[in-house]
């Protein structure tokens, strides 16, 4: 629904997606398959909201300074250039994806939560000790592989069985 975004537009993977403090009548709604941005703000007091078998493929960075309200389908980072999640907001996924085909792939700058599951499909996902990947109780994740995986720390709530998919710079 184009009413939901800046200009009246839905995006397309080359669009960089401002949803702005003001001026807005609707906050984002995705709630199924397509959704597509380049780079995406999400700015206090605005809600994005993913649900339903929403799917949302983001090409460039993400800055959160509001709320991600995600309860079901899957926001996937695809770039071909490193990307990051930034801003001043710590992000709560349902299903978060790497495919990021960089040489480096996905940075946090800010702690992510994943609630659903963790698919690593291509590219690394760097973390440190402040900005870490936190998998929540009965969450998943794939377990990685020598062109895909969390480089830094991750940290599992529950005691589910689960493997770890960390490596270290180019060794997995």
């Amino acid at each position: 629904d184009c009413s939901n975004w800046e200009a009246l537009q839905v995006p397309d993977a080359s669009t960089n997606v401002s949803l702005p403090s003001a001026g807005v009548t609707f906050d984002p709604l995705i709630s199924t398959a397509g959704a597509l941005s380049n780079n995406l703000a999400n700015e206090s007091p605005r809600v994005l909201t993913i649900n339903g078998t929403g799917t949302l493929t983001i090409s460039g960075d993400l800055t959160n300074n509001s709320t991600i309200t995600h309860t079901a389908g899957t926001v996937t980072f695809g770039g071909i250039s490193p990307q990051l999640i930034d801003g001043s907001s710590t992000t709560a996924f349902f299903n978060l994806t790497l495919n990021n085909s960089s040489s480096t792939g996905l940075t946090l700058n800010k702690p992510v939560n994943v609630s659903g599951a963790l698919t690593l499909t291509d590219g690394f996902l760097l973390t440190d000790a402040t900005n870490i990947l936190t998998i929540l109780d009965n969450a998943t994740s794939s377990s990685g592989s020598s062109a895909s995986f969390v480089d830094g720390p991750i940290k599992k709530i529950g005691n589910d069985a689960f493997t770890f998919p960390t490596g270290d710079g180019t060794r997995w």
